[in-house]
């Protein structure tokens, strides 16, 4: 109860001011709040999503090492499907990338020597990697050699055309071929003078 009605009309006043004053930080407070829990939010869905891809990537690149190396193993022909990734940000390649340097090589393959092939996943925020277990000699040919239409199986479709996949052409510490998501016939012959495992790549062409 007032018994000033001047001083309760003061205080009341005074309050109201001190409440508007407030009022500007309190909201504040509550749009920083909320734009932190958004940053936090976005982070934890980026990264479960780049886990999730790396995943994807790991399982795609296991499972064309483990066609690959079958391939090597024996001569033979063998019909291969490879998937590209559709996750992770910017553009997603597949390829097969001949490293020359024994540092690279010791950190995807055991016993690795100055040369060896991985199998590499990239995008802008993805980067994954496998050692292609295949003897350090095994040449991945290109136009003049695959191009010969004596070496070409005839077991193959003829809408399998020549896919080069040729580490010769270039030189450095590491080239690399794109590998295209799509239908492959891989085929894998030894050299009989050398030894050496020789290595045909054929891309079923779509829209033809």
């Amino acid at each position: 109860m007032c018994w000033f009605k001047y001083s309760c009309g003061v205080f009341s006043l005074m309050l109201s001011q001190k409440a508007q004053e407030a009022a500007p930080f309190q909201l504040l407070v509550v749009v920083v709040m909320l734009g932190f829990v958004l940053v936090m939010g976005l982070f934890v869905l980026t990264h479960s999503n780049e886990q999730q891809c790396g995943e994807q990537a790991k399982k795609v690149l296991e499972r064309t090492r483990q066609d690959l190396e079958s391939l090597i193993k024996q001569d033979e022909i063998k019909r291969i499907t490879i998937d590209v990734p559709q996750c992770g940000e910017g553009k997603k390649e597949l390829s097969m990338r001949l490293e020359q340097n024994r540092e690279v090589c010791s950190l995807y393959c055991i016993g690795a020597n100055e040369r060896c092939v991985l199998l590499v996943f990239s995008s802008e925020t993805i980067s994954q990697a496998t050692c292609l277990r295949v003897p350090p000699t095994t040449q991945f040919l290109g136009v003049t050699e695959c191009g010969n239409p004596e070496r070409r199986p005839k077991s193959i479709p003829l809408d399998f055309e020549l896919f080069p996949v040729d580490f010769a052409k270039t030189s450095g510490g590491q080239t690399e071929n794109d590998l295209n998501a799509g239908e492959y016939f891989f085929t894998q012959k030894t050299n009989p003078q050398s030894g050496v495992p020789e290595v045909c790549a054929y891309k079923l062409q779509t829209g033809t």
